[in-house]
């Protein structure tokens, strides 16, 4: 056991010193030692991190790159050529930052924290040179207020616009930065056929760009606009929009038509007293008719017109007054007449009726089925009457009629059928009227005689008739 124990402390110093000299290094060579640099990317003067900056690191005749996270964060893993210090550089660089360059030491086999604070760029860009620039807008250089005929009238069917590309500064492109603009069509008369012809082009030498509009069967306005996509940077330019106006045909006999306000014009004793006459005139297509198509209008009966010559708006609506006068025809009732030019000078015609109503006259009070008007508890009577002018044409709009009872008898009498007040008439049918009188059936209603009257009032003046009875 001493044996053992002697030999044991002879020989592990032995073994160690073995051991020791066969320790290894590990790799060996240039680039074989590693180390880290990282940190953090700030805004100078701040806490706010910057994301997306990059790190650029040139040492020992390697290049490193990273770009810091969303938490400003970065990191580089370094190869050394031996294990002492080596130093270095980086460049800093971020949109919107003044660029960092710095001097770096790094350690092998050691983690380096290099943080970097980065100060706002405010040296101000440098404006493109005049013309030099990219296309920053599209400016509508004419011609104005263009106006079209819809297709196949013999008007003008098509017309040019011409847009012009200029840069920031409002200068025409140059040639070089040349570009493709689209036209686009919108509006109503796109339903029609109306459209653009072409639908882009490529600015010429001028920076220009041309497309021609061409009409189809419906009239109103078309709105063009030209744009076009920046090669540079995606953005879309885009022009105001251009409104052209789309004007319908000739005059056609279908679509021409006549109408006046008031149709009855309590005018048979005055002089002065007005109704508006109103064509609407349209095209074969339906569309109304250029602005200002003349329309003639006249009454050779009755009454005066302001002029002879009224001229359609936008919609087609040509409007002329009607004064009454003293040329009236024996029953009070006329035609006014509207006549203009259409298509291969072919004469297109309307007219319309009017009634010049006189006097108000409230007559032929009757008892419906005849007899006398005697009402009980179990009988009641229908009246008949007429409410007319001296030629029995309709009172005027605006007349009210009315009927009431008087009486020691206790009679009660209904509204007035089949109206009791009148509107824009001139039918016939509105000069026949009725009410139905009844025995009151209120506690304490007395028998004995009354009177019904009825009342017209309005714009043709008053009048009234009464009719006796008796409560049995």
């Amino acid at each position: 056991m001493k044996f053992m124990g002697k030999f044991a402390s002879t020989v592990l110093p032995v073994v160690l010193v073995l051991l020791m000299g066969c320790k290894s290094e590990g790799p060996t060579g240039a680039g074989s030692i590693s180390g880290v640099m990282s940190g953090q990317i700030t805004q100078a003067g701040t806490s706010t991190v910057i994301a997306g900056a990059t790190v650029a690191l040139a040492i020992q005749g390697r290049t490193y790159n990273a770009t810091s996270n969303a938490s400003g964060a970065y990191s580089i893993d370094v190869a050394f050529d031996d294990t002492l210090a080596a130093q270095g550089s980086v460049t800093v660089s971020a949109n919107g930052y003044q660029t960092l360059n710095q001097n770096v030491t790094l350690i092998p086999r050691q983690t380096t924290t290099v943080n970097f604070a980065l100060s706002l760029n405010t040296t101000p860009v440098p404006p493109p040179p005049p013309g030099g620039g990219y296309a920053n807008t599209l400016t509508y250089v004419g011609p104005q207020n263009m106006n079209l005929s819809v297709f196949g009238v013999g008007g003008t069917e098509s017309g040019i616009l011409t847009f012009e590309a200029r840069d920031s500064l409002g200068q025409p492109i140059l040639p070089a930065r040349a570009d493709t603009i689209v036209f686009t069509i919108s509006g109503v008369p796109v339903t029609g056929g109306a459209y653009t012809t072409p639908s882009f082009a490529l600015t010429n030498t001028s920076a220009r760009a041309s497309t021609a509009v061409q009409s189809g069967t419906v009239a109103g306005a078309i709105q063009v606009v030209a744009s076009l996509t920046r090669d540079t940077d995606g953005v879309i330019v885009r022009s105001t929009p251009v409104k052209v106006l789309i004007h319908g045909g000739l005059p056609d006999q279908t679509h021409f038509g006549l109408g006046a306000n008031p149709f009855n014009v309590p005018g048979l004793h005055y002089i002065g007293r007005t109704s508006s006459i109103t064509a609407l005139v349209g095209d074969k297509y339906g569309n109304p008719v250029a602005p200002g198509t003349a329309v003639y209008f006249g009454n050779p009966t009755q009454g005066l017109i302001t002029t002879s010559t009224g001229y359609t708006t936008n919609d087609g609506f040509a409007t002329v007054t009607l004064y009454t006068g003293v040329n009236h025809a024996p029953n009070g009732r006329g035609f006014v007449y509207a006549e203009t030019l259409g298509e291969n000078n072919v004469a297109v015609r309307d007219s319309i009726e009017v009634v010049f109503s006189g006097y108000a006259f409230v007559t032929n009070l009757a008892v419906s089925g005849g007899g006398p008007l005697t009402v009980d508890n179990t009988t009641s009577k229908v009246v008949t009457f007429t409410v007319a002018d001296e030629n029995g044409n309709p009172l005027a709009a605006g007349t009210g009629i009315s009927a009431s009872v008087e009486g020691t008898g206790s009679a009660v009498v209904s509204k007035v059928a089949p109206t009791s007040s009148l509107s824009d008439v001139i039918s016939t049918f509105y000069t026949s009227f009725s009410v139905t009188v009844s025995k009151s059936l209120e506690t304490g209603a007395t028998t004995g005689p009354f009177t019904l009257t009825i009342t017209a009032s309005g714009p043709n003046g008053e009048a009234s008739a009464t009719l006796a009875g008796t409560v049995n």
